[in-house]
């Protein structure tokens, strides 16, 4: 399965019936709709909305959060001596897709 979605204001790709999508911290095995579904496709199969397909996708949100690759943020003025040195860790969840109903 293939699918292309919008949640919270950002558009994912997820192939497979689990990814990982950046949402804030839920509850293990939370269950919720997503309303928008932009494309859906299985082997021979391809369905592309203008804009949307009509259905929903209904997945739960497993509870394992995971960090992901670490970016080094460094910024430096010449002739200042000013340097600063900063670290980020994006951190995901793993969503599973129950069913789609279209």
């Amino acid at each position: 399965m293939y699918f292309i979605f919008s949640f919270l204001g950002k558009q994912f790709v997820q192939k497979g019936s689990s990814g990982k999508v950046t949402v804030p911290k839920t509850s293990q095995n939370e269950k919720k709709d997503i309303k928008i579904l932009f494309a859906k496709g299985d082997d021979g199969n391809f369905k592309i909305g203008k804009p949307c397909v009509k259905g929903n996708i209904d997945y739960s949100i497993l509870k394992e959060c995971v960090k992901g690759k670490k970016i080094e943020v460094f910024k430096k003025k010449r002739r200042k001596r000013f340097k600063k040195r900063q670290g980020h860790r994006q951190q995901y969840s793993t969503i599973a897709i129950n069913s789609v109903k279209i």
